[in-house]
């Protein structure tokens, strides 16, 4: 399934009447129907009965507003097959029992070839809410889903899942912002409560951290471990600030520092979930909190967020995609020869000059024909290493942005125009997060893969001329791109 980038705000059709309730959902880049629907706990067939304007799941408009119907009615009363998004160690015998079913059933409503293999993010399909056991209660939690006192790594992805989450004009409520209330001692019943504790409670309650059960900003200025100020802040840091006007205090994550400012990812921000720039001159930094569990852990890459790809990075990486750890170690191999940084300790990249050509309108074609080219031209390229990084900088200095998308960087060269695709707002957010290393690196990687089923099947079958071509371009057997992965795969599948 695929989201793609809405081309025009007239050509949807209404949205069907909010009979019965549910919510609504905004349509994220990179979100597919299925994630929507395992998300919401109802099934895709569900949403597409609530939105006729819906006619193909794999087609899906990034900016385009969903009906939600409530979890209940996700089911009919005839069986209507219900979903669960398949979680790491898993398995078809226990979701069976789980789910008061049997492993044929499951076999037979998802087309399972083999039932000793089922992956990590993987949508199920499930019979219907009658099967959940004779209590008639809600599904069991499943071994995944992390339970305070059991925190992960992950709650800076988990926030930036809420981006665009806002309050509703009106006397109606975004049943959304009601739930981050719910976390705290407040239970505020509205979204014009100022909820930007509410959300870091949520947020941090949903990657297994114990939070301040408070609603005001300044609880959480105690709470976790002391860090000493902004500069020794790291993305996914608790920051607590004051309004120096107002004296009004405000609780968020931390996304970046720059001099005199710094960026949050929070809730309550203009009356929605984004990131936002402060100035210390008209907001004092009160608090830089660490969660507790959280040290020596990085918040997006829940093993190894440092230098190195660590041998847990990789199996994480391998069972959400569903694919054997060789298969991305090929991928590493012939990318970049097993290595995403230079001795530098920069990562490595290599400027693409057809694409700066494309990304700037052929601007700079005359002026600076060695960086933009309006076809691609090997020559162009030269030495590697440092050499791509004196060529990129000499480009950032023409158009900073279209330098960074036409660069394809570190150990799995993704290309910078990807930068949405793999989650990053601005192709400045995507640089750094390379520049960081390697495991931001692999994270883009598994996020590039994700979004693209045919590549994804490629790589899960070890088809290298088909993932060669997804990957690598058309042009991929003047290099042998694909005779190169199958060597790679052979090496490091024995």
């Amino acid at each position: 399934m695929t989201t793609l980038q809405s081309t025009s705000a007239v050509r949807h059709s209404p949205l069907a009447a909010f009979d019965g309730g549910g919510t609504v959902h905004h349509i994220r880049h990179g979100e597919t129907l299925s994630g929507i629907a395992a998300a919401h706990g109802v099934s895709v067939e569900a949403i597409m009965r609530a939105n006729p304007q819906i006619h193909d799941p794999d087609r899906i408009y990034a900016g385009d507003t969903l009906h939600i119907p409530p979890a209940s009615h996700g089911e009919s009363s005839s069986g209507q097959p219900a979903t669960h998004l398949i979680r790491p160690g898993e398995t078809l015998s226990q979701l069976a029992r789980s789910f008061n079913t049997d492993i044929a059933t499951l076999v037979r409503l998802n087309g399972i070839r083999n039932p000793n293999q089922i992956y990590a993010g993987q949508l199920l399909r499930l019979p219907g809410a009658s099967g959940h056991g004779s209590t008639g209660g809600t599904s069991p939690t499943p071994s995944g889903t992390p339970q305070p006192g059991h925190p992960t790594g992950n709650w800076m992805a988990i926030a930036r899942g809420e981006m665009g989450q806002a309050e509703i004009a009106g006397s109606r409520n975004n049943p959304r912002i009601v739930q981050y209330h719910q976390t705290t001692t407040l239970h505020a019943k509205n979204d014009e409560t100022p909820w930007c504790s509410s959300f870091v409670n949520w947020t941090l309650e949903k990657a297994g951290f114990k939070g301040t059960d408070s609603a005001a900003a300044i609880s959480w200025a105690h709470w976790g471990q002391k860090v000493n100020g902004l500069s020794q802040g790291r993305e996914g840091d608790v920051v607590v600030i004051r309004n120096r006007s107002t004296g009004q205090e405000h609780v968020g994550f931390l996304v970046r520092t720059n001099g005199h400012q710094f960026t949050l990812l929070g809730g309550n921000q203009s009356n929605r979930v984004k990131e936002s720039t402060f100035s210390t001159g008209s907001y004092e930094v009160v608090a830089v909190r660490r969660p507790p569990a959280a040290a020596a852990a990085s918040p997006s890459t829940p093993t190894g967020g440092g230098k190195g790809i660590s041998e847990a990075d990789y199996q994480r990486v391998a069972r959400d995609l569903g694919v054997d750890v060789a298969a991305i170690k090929a991928v590493a191999d012939v990318e970049s020869s097993g290595s995403g940084m230079l001795p530098s300790g920069k990562p490595k990249i290599l400027f693409e000059a057809h694409i700066f050509h494309r990304e700037t309108g052929g601007r700079f074609d005359r002026s600076n024909p060695n960086l933009s080219s309006p076809t691609w031209n090997r020559s162009l390229y030269g030495a590697g290493g440092e050499h791509q990084w004196e060529r990129f900088e000499a480009a950032y200095k023409l158009d900073p942005a279209a330098a960074i998308k036409a660069t394809s960087w570190g150990r799995f060269q993704v290309m910078g125009f990807n930068h949405q695709r793999v989650g990053y707002p601005t192709p400045q957010a995507f640089m750094a997060a390379m520049k960081s290393g390697e495991g931001k690196q692999l994270d883009a990687f598994a996020a590039f893969i994700r979004t693209d089923s045919k590549l994804l099947t490629a790589l899960r079958n070890h088809d290298w001329a088909s993932f060669a071509y997804r990957y690598n371009g058309a042009g991929y057997a003047q290099n042998h791109y694909d005779s190169k992965m199958a060597a790679a795969y052979a090496k490091f599948a024995h």
